[in-house]
This record gives structure tokens, C-alpha cells and sequence, in this order.
């Protein structure tokens, strides 16, 4: 069991370290997306600054000045294009806040943030689900809702809260940011920080193996905005 547990957080940690949520940043405004990389194929979709789309950083479509991406999360779904990789930046720019505690909580906090995480037991008695008609042993909602962490099978943990601390006003992310969030990896956790715009990006990545999901949680000037879920991973 020991060996399995590893394996699948040198796994996660390996893939966490080339998967990216950028932010679209363009002197224009916006950036163009493109089905190809070539700036003679098709424009798909325009993004304003500001919006956050996700890539591969070393993903083998990933050429030259173009970077594939999927942008325009919708529920267990996005779209792909390609657009120039200095029309983004990385989250990864902003500043770190460390991690200074792990454990059943963990903590990542620098001198004016901290951030609160803890897990707990998935409780099935909590719980709808909806199976699969043919493989009924096969989960394929719970709570009426897509879900996120397992390949189908009943989930073992689940986020139990999550509060972030900014210039001394403590905030806990609401119900609707944790919900469908299964097998928390709560230990390999980042947050970064942009102070000029004072927005704060949460990112995991989370699975129990299969059905993995990055999850970004996004807090602006105080408030929880919103959550992007990538689940291609």
C-alpha cells in the first residue's frame, strides 16, 4: 500500500510540476486563439487579459512561440487553441507563499497571507448518487452533480474547509467552492500572489490515481471570485 501511495504522488507531483494556469496579459487587450499554431489558421475565440487559461508547459504541441492551450472551462468540459506563449503569464511569476505546515492541516502562509487547509472523511450517508445504468457499481454523479477525484468509485475524502487570511480579514471559501471535489492532495498545494492587482491563486492537483483534476480557486481583493477545474490531466 506504501508503494502504491508513492508511486502516485511521485506520479501527481511530476505531472503538477509541467501543468500551468496562465493569465491572458496582451498590450492589445485582448489575444487571439488560433486552431493551429500558425498565424494563418483559423481564429476560434478573442480572450481579454485577465482571463486564466490552462496548458502543458513541455506538452509536445507546445512549439517555438506558440503554446497550446485550454481555455473556457465549462463544467467537465473546455476548448483548445493556440496562441503566442508572451501573450501569457504564468501564475507560477507571481509570489510564492510557502507551505509551513502539513499534516491533517495544512498551512502556507508568508508575513501578511495564510491560507488554512483541511481534509475529511467522505461520508457516504451524506451523500446521493446516481450509477451507471449498465455497470451499477459505476458512480456517475453524486449529488445530482459531475464530481471530480475518482474513476467512478465511491470517494474517500473530501475538502472540509479552506480559509485565507489577507490583512488581518479571515475569509472560508464557500460551499460551492469545495463541492464535487474528491481525493484532496492537500500536501502539494501552491498559492501565489499578485500584489499589484491583489489577487491570490490557489492551485492542486487531485486524484486518488485516476480521474485526476487541477483545481485553481481564485480570490480578488479579499473575495472569493471563482474556481476553474481542468480535468484532462
Amino acid at each position: 500500500m506504501k508503494k502504491t501511495y508513492h508511486l502516485i504522488l511521485l506520479l501527481l507531483t511530476f505531472q503538477f510540476s509541467f501543468s500551468q494556469f496562465y493569465i491572458v496579459k496582451d498590450e492589445d487587450g485582448f489575444v487571439n486563439v488560433r486552431e493551429e499554431n500558425s498565424l494563418h489558421s483559423k481564429i476560434i475565440a478573442k480572450l481579454n487579459n485577465g482571463e486564466i487559461v490552462h496548458s502543458y508547459e513541455e506538452s509536445f504541441e507546445n512549439k517555438g512561440h506558440w503554446l497550446g492551450i485550454d481555455f473556457d472551462f465549462t463544467k467537465n468540459d473546455f476548448k483548445t487553441g493556440y496562441v503566442y506563449r508572451d501573450r501569457l503569464i504564468s501564475i507560477d511569476q507571481y509570489e510564492r507563499i510557502p507551505m509551513v505546515k502539513k499534516g491533517n492541516e495544512i498551512v502556507l502562509k508568508n508575513k501578511n497571507i495564510e491560507i488554512r487547509i483541511t481534509e475529511k472523511k467522505f461520508q457516504k450517508r451524506n451523500h446521493t448518487f446516481t450509477f451507471h445504468q449498465e455497470y451499477k457499481d459505476i458512480i456517475t454523479k453524486i449529488d445530482y452533480q459531475d464530481y471530480y477525484g475518482t474513476d467512478g468509485y465511491l470517494p474517500k475524502t473530501e475538502y472540509s474547509a479552506i480559509e485565507v487570511t489577507m490583512s488581518g480579514k479571515t475569509i472560508s471559501l464557500p460551499k460551492e467552492a469545495l463541492k464535487n471535489l474528491f481525493e484532496p492532495n492537500s500536501f502539494i498545494t501552491t498559492a501565489h500572489y499578485d500584489q499589484e492587482n491583489d489577487i491570490l491563486y490557489i492551485d492542486s492537483l487531485n486524484s486518488d490515481g485516476a480521474g485526476s483534476y487541477e483545481v485553481l480557486w481564485v480570490i480578488e481583493k479579499g473575495k472569493f471570485k471563482k474556481r476553474l477545474i481542468f480535468s484532462g490531466c
